[in-house]
């Protein structure tokens, strides 16, 4: 029943023109009985989405796209990646506005109380100060939490969960029925300008 969602839900998807951003999936829908399985490990999620890779860049319009796989060991980019964001970067025009794209979160509030976050932020940090000019935005998800942080003119945004209803009405941590703690389940708007400015609304669902 997962895989026959999954693929349902890949074909609606990629019908409507919505972009498939790997990275934001940890792992393929379904459990694979063992690693021979088709659906094992990111090879079967790149596939079915049709995706290049774990990890990959795109462009739509003047927007410089960037989604990551920190899906390993640590929570981390491996040296391979890194070294592949790192001239990513570097090969962008001055300016150039960049939306970077993370299953976790690089930079986040509820760290302090939930764990979750990259493993490699230091570096990562160290990086878009760097390039200050392009990066403007970093998106995660994992933590099913509403978070936004900005550092050094970075804005860093973790929409919760559009997958809420999952774990139904809740637990004692619910602030209120459905709720992930304090978090509605919900998606995100956002909207990306020309000049490099972005507006990230948060859209809270119908627990009615």
């Amino acid at each position: 029943m997962k895989r026959r969602n999954f693929l349902k839900s890949s074909a609606l998807f990629g019908a409507a023109g919505v972009l498939p951003t790997g990275a934001i999936v940890a792992a393929p829908a379904g459990k694979a009985p063992d690693k021979e399985d088709e659906m094992y490990g990111k090879p079967y999620v790149v596939k079915r989405l049709k995706i290049p890779a774990p990890y990959y860049s795109f462009r739509k319009k003047n927007w410089h796209f960037i989604i990551l796989d920190g899906n390993g060991p640590g929570l981390k980019l491996d040296g391979e990646q890194m070294n592949w964001l790192e001239r990513e970067l570097d090969s962008l025009k001055p300016n150039t506005p960049v939306l970077l794209m993370s299953h976790y979160p690089i930079l986040t509030v509820t760290n302090t109380w939930e764990g979750g976050q990259h493993g490699d932020h230091k570096e990562l940090k160290k990086l878009f100060y760097k390039h200050r000019d392009k990066v403007k935005i970093c998106l995660s998800g994992h933590q099913h939490l509403l978070d936004e942080a900005v550092y050094n003119g970075v804005r860093y945004h973790c929409n919760g969960s559009m997958s809420g209803f999952w774990w139904g009405k809740g637990d004692e941590k619910s602030a209120r029925p459905y709720f992930y703690q304090e978090s509605s389940p919900g998606y995100a708007l956002l909207k990306l300008y020309e000049d490099g400015r972005v507006e990230n609304e948060y859209i809270p669902l119908d627990l009615s």
